[in-house]
C-alpha cells in the first residue's frame, strides 16, 4: 500500500510528523484529515478500519515502531516492510524493513511494495 496518495506524496505534512513515541495517533490523524493531502493510503487505511470491532488503529512512528517491530523480526513474523507514520522529508516516509532496521523511500516511486502495519491506541 502507498503511504500516501493524492498531492501529499510531493509536499511536507503541515505541521509535520514526528517520529517521537506518542505521536503516531497525531501523525496519523493529521495525514488522513489534512485537507486536500492523502486521498488515500496508510493512515486512511488506519483510520478507516473497524478489525476486531475497534476504531482506534494507527500507523505507528517510527520510536513507537522500533519496539513493536523488534518483537516480530525477533519472533520470525513472516512479513514485509512495513510503513512508520514519521515523514523524513517533503518525498519520504519512513519505514521498518524487516532485515532490522529503518529506511527512506521516495513517496513519488513507492506504491504497495510496503506494508500498513497498524496498532491500537492505548
Amino acid at each position: 500500500m502507498a503511504w500516501c496518495v493524492g498531492s501529499g506524496a510531493t509536499t511536507s505534512i503541515s505541521p509535520g510528523t514526528g517520529a517521537a513515541i506518542g505521536t503516531g495517533y497525531s501523525n496519523t490523524q493529521t495525514m488522513a484529515t489534512f485537507s486536500g493531502y492523502c486521498s488515500s493510503g496508510a493512515a486512511n487505511a488506519a483510520v478507516a478500519s473497524t478489525s476486531g470491532g475497534y476504531t482506534d488503529w494507527y500507523v505507528p512512528s517510527q520510536d513507537e515502531a522500533t519496539p513493536f517491530f523488534d518483537f516480530l523480526r525477533y519472533n520470525s513474523w513472516p512479513a514485509n516492510n512495513c510503513w512508520t507514520s514519521s515523514q523524513s522529508s517533503a518525498k519520504n516516509a519512513t519505514y521498518f524493513a524487516v532485515q532490522g532496521s529503518f529506511q527512506q523511500a521516495n513517496l513519488v516511486k513507492t506504491n504497495n511494495k510496503t506494508s500498513v502495519c497498524l496498532v491500537r491506541a492505548f
